[in-house]
């Protein structure tokens, strides 16, 4: 008899939705690296951390399946804890945008 968690067939309730064990490991992995980035926090906080994305979001997923791309959640915390640009917020016929980096 094979066992259920090995399979990943678990279920379990997670941010008020029923995921597979692996899925649960897959979060867990996710927040534990969001929480190794130290320069991430409010708009007053030294050398912020600056995010850039590039994902035309209604493309893939779906908001009712919890699937969506790119994740409502992460959206919100690159907006909340990073300086946060998105090629979506470019200006009809505003193919670049330049951004200087320290290194």
């Amino acid at each position: 008899m094979r066992s259920s968690m090995a399979c990943g067939s678990v279920r379990s309730r997670q941010h008020g939705k029923p995921q597979t064990t692996g899925e649960n490991l897959l979060l867990r992995v996710a927040e534990d690296i969001w929480n190794l980035f130290t320069r991430k926090g409010g708009a007053a906080t030294p050398e912020r951390l600056r995010t850039v994305m590039s994902t035309m979001a209604g493309k893939h997923g779906s908001v009712e399946r919890d699937s969506e791309v790119p994740r409502r959640k992460l959206v919100d915390a690159l907006k909340a804890e990073t300086e946060f640009f998105s090629t979506q917020d470019l200006k009809a016929g505003q193919l670049k945008k330049v951004m200087t980096l320290a290194l």
